[in-house]
């Protein structure tokens, strides 16, 4: 699914297939994450594969790299990711272009534990019927969500615990970091 793989590489191992995904027109959250070398650099290994990651500024820039199988052989690749905060919150927002070359931010929830990190990306019917209703701003194209900027009270939405959850907490990334 591009969802899960748009998200793993902070892991989140960017790869696009032809499965739909939810995209925002701006980083999710409302401040940088503040990023400490000693919590966020070093090796990740998942089910998915192993990346590589390094601060590109200490407030909430984060790039992770890996190397890809293709049909020719290996291919290194990379992304740069914001982490964010909204109240206890932290969510990672990867870099990505559209067809027009216009940046768009692939997302998700991240909960960081240690040499433990966890990746939930956002349930694609769920916000696709929230952005149907108008509960939350941005359209549906070709199956992909794209938000628009989220207001205080959309982002209390989105987080709440009392309402419908609109993560996909069944199935998380799971990363474990190599080493000390």
């Amino acid at each position: 699914m591009k969802t899960k793989k748009l998200i793993l590489s902070f892991a989140i191992i960017l790869s696009l297939s032809a499965c739909s995904a939810v995209y925002s027109t701006h980083p999710v959250g409302d401040s940088p994450l503040i990023l400490k070398s000693a919590d966020w650099e070093g090796t990740w290994i998942s089910a998915e594969g192993t990346l590589v990651t390094r601060i590109a500024d200490t407030a909430g820039i984060l790039e992770a790299a890996w190397i890809d199988k293709i049909d020719t052989g290996l291919k290194y690749e990379s992304v740069r990711a914001h982490l964010m905060t909204w109240q206890d919150w932290v969510f990672i927002n990867i870099e990505n272009e559209d067809d027009q070359g216009n940046t768009r931010y692939v997302w998700g929830r991240v909960k960081k534990k240690g040499r433990l990190v966890l990746l939930w990306a956002p349930d694609l019917e769920k916000i696709k019927a929230l952005v149907n209703a108008g509960d939350l701003p941005g359209r549906v194209d070709n199956g992909d969500v794209i938000l628009d900027p989220l207001s205080p009270s959309q982002m209390k939405r989105l987080t709440a615990p009392d309402k419908e959850l609109l993560f996909d907490w069944e199935e998380p990334l799971v990363l474990i970091r190599m080493g000390d």
